[in-house]
């Protein structure tokens, strides 16, 4: 990741995928300016500037030749190509499937989970729209893996089920997004805050039963979310 993050320039993305698409990645292919600049509709001249760009950076190597420049893309170039095309397809995974799966470890929360849970601002709308009263408290899964945390990542990107918050007196309740899911088969879902003081690692998940005690968990057992989105 760290060869896209240096570039942080779509121009030079968008640049080495035209010369990958004239042939550039494998040998040194023909490549004039204006060739370029028609692929990328842009003038001669903005092409030829954006040719010289990558050849300083060092993701292209030219070779100017009697008929013309020879253009190919470097080792560096290619890797940031692959790593857009990882992106893009991981993004692209989980955009064409309707659920997504996440592993983590059952762990203890500081109980906050019950307090907001309850409140009947929330409990409200957690009948109405996720069509099940919730147990006054959450199930929290701490995510281990670097590809978990990457899937509840992208989660947070998707529409979801709007939960609004709300004012009761002079304190603020903030907003949430529910996703149905399942846990050994059993109906749950995952809130996602907008605030919350849990890290990054954690997922909550609230069900109309108590799953600790229903699936008898305990701190430290491995679980598996099945969630619709």
């Amino acid at each position: 990741m760290s060869s896209y993050k240096k570039t942080g320039n779509y121009i030079d993305v968008e640049t080495l995928i035209s010369l990958a698409e004239a042939g550039g990645c494998d040998s040194l292919s023909l490549t004039s300016s204006r060739r370029l600049s028609l692929m990328l509709g842009v003038s001669q001249q903005s092409a030829a500037r954006r040719i010289k760009k990558l050849e300083e950076k060092g993701y292209i190597e030219r070779e100017v030749t009697a008929g013309g420049q020879k253009i190919r893309i470097t080792s560096e170039g290619k890797e940031i190509l692959k790593i857009l095309y990882t992106r893009l397809r991981k993004i692209f995974e989980i955009c064409d499937t309707s659920t997504i799966f996440i592993s983590g470890e059952v762990t203890s929360g500081m109980g906050e989970g019950k307090y907001y849970i309850s409140r009947s601002e929330y409990m409200n709308q957690f009948k109405e729209k996720l069509d099940f009263e919730p147990y006054s408290g959450t199930l929290n899964i701490k995510l281990i893996t670097e590809e978990d945390l990457k899937l509840k990542k992208a989660l947070s990107e998707f529409e979801g089920i709007t939960i609004d918050g709300f004012v009761h007196e002079t304190r603020t309740f903030g907003d949430a997004r529910c996703f149905m899911c399942e846990i050994e088969g059993r109906e749950c879902a995952v809130i996602l805050p907008i605030r919350t003081h849990h890290t990054l690692t954690t997922l909550e998940v609230i069900a109309p039963e108590k799953l600790r005690d229903n699936l008898q968990l305990k701190d430290g057992d491995i679980i598996t979310l099945k969630i619709f989105i």
